[in-house]
């Protein structure tokens, strides 16, 4: 879809642009061009951000529980990563901590994003030998998968209707 269409005289009249000369019905192809372009662009945006709200809600409702709900870019968390945060959960001590703070819990949050996002009494540098409380972490991502999904479908619709109004 990158090829310029080119328009007669006659229909950019219809449109009413003035084409006076070659140059002016160039900017007219141009302009054109790059309405496609940006149509074609938005339509991609969309089935990414449509593909990660399908991964979030699947991973969701096909869980046993937060931990089986927690995915990142590659699908699914693999199982011996479940079985690091299951460890942590049943009996949390730093060095845990440490070895999962910097896995993915979806497709762009770390496990140690989400306890700075939720807890303002985090440490914000890793010098700091304070951990969250099990409970609490899995309160936080619950309500991250939450909101999480709220925002891809709020971006889907806005993409959708910057869709339509290419259309019309």
């Amino acid at each position: 879809m990158n090829d310029i269409i080119i328009l007669s005289k006659e229909f950019a009249k219809q449109l009413k642009l003035k084409v006076s000369n070659y140059m002016t019905a160039q900017i007219i192809q141009l302009k054109i061009k790059k309405k496609d372009q940006e149509y074609f662009e938005t339509i991609q945006k969309y089935e990414y951000f449509n593909s990660l709200y399908i991964a979030q809600l699947d991973s969701m409702k096909n869980s046993n529980g937060v931990i089986g709900s927690m995915h990142n870019i590659f699908g699914n968390i693999k199982k011996d990563i479940k079985d690091k945060f299951l460890s942590f959960f049943n009996a949390p001590d730093y060095e845990k901590w440490i070895s999962i703070r910097s896995y993915l819990i979806d497709s762009s949050t770390t496990a140690w994003q989400l306890w700075i996002k939720f807890d303002k009494n985090a440490p914000v540098s890793g010098s700091s030998k304070i951990f969250p409380e099990p409970a609490e972490f899995l309160k936080y991502l619950n309500q991250h998968q939450q909101q999480r999904l709220q925002e891809l479908k709020l971006k889907c619709d806005e993409l959708i209707l910057i869709i339509n109004s290419y259309e019309n």
